[in-house]
């Protein structure tokens, strides 16, 4: 009889669980409530140029684009901490460049809308060193990186969870091609490596999360 008061237990306990949030859910039974999880993901994105002159192209990084990459589901995300592991830099060029090279400068808007550089000034990306159509194998490009640079980024990813949370983080890229005049008709992609943790609310019978959403 034992036995089969714990089984029946089991059983209306998984019931009410997979009922919440449905046409039959028993919501005094159910809440949204707070889970905290740690990944560490990729996040990346591409700078599309076709360019004759000096240009300033702009991505930034939101909290949404952290949650799709993650492809957490639940409410009310929010990033409680990030870790930069490693970053990445490919491109690709295409067939009509005619730019052998680009003086390029990454940076980041900080919450001050201060621009902080992560690679040198006017670090050399050379653009003839492959048949076009065809990546370069990944540059790592922590070596290169501006040492003030990525202290600076990993405080802002580390530190200012609210500017990501709500304005974003813009990553700039300032470049011109070289020999002045020519085309740089390219793709830049860059990528980083984030530790985060983050919480995020989920509508679960009581007592599954942390506490009550607010």
């Amino acid at each position: 009889m034992k036995k089969y008061c714990f089984y029946l237990g089991i059983y209306c306990g998984l019931f009410i669980f997979s009922c919440c949030g449905s046409e039959y859910s028993f919501d005094e039974f159910c809440a949204d409530q707070v889970f905290t999880e740690s990944r560490t993901i990729p996040i990346d994105f591409t700078y599309k140029v076709d360019r004759t002159s000096k240009f300033l192209e702009a991505h930034k990084l939101t909290a949404d684009d952290i949650k799709r990459n993650l492809k957490a589901e639940g409410s009310n995300f929010k990033v409680k901490s990030l870790e930069l592991t490693s970053a990445y830099i490919s491109y690709l060029r295409e067939a009509d460049n005619s730019s052998p090279a680009l003086f390029a400068t990454i940076a980041i808007a900080d919450n001050t809308l201060q621009l902080v550089p992560l690679l040198q000034k006017d670090q050399l990306l050379p653009l003839i060193d492959v048949p076009a159509t065809l990546f370069t194998p990944e540059i790592n490009i922590s070596k290169q990186l501006n040492s003030k640079g990525v202290s600076e980024l990993k405080k802002i990813l580390h530190q200012q969870f609210d500017l990501i949370n709500n304005d974003g983080v813009s990553f700039l890229l300032l470049a011109e091609p070289s020999p002045k005049g020519t085309r740089a008709h390219f793709q830049l992609n860059f990528k980083m490596y984030v530790a985060i943790t983050y919480e995020i609310c989920r509508y679960v019978p009581l007592g599954q999360g942390e506490r009550i959403c607010e």
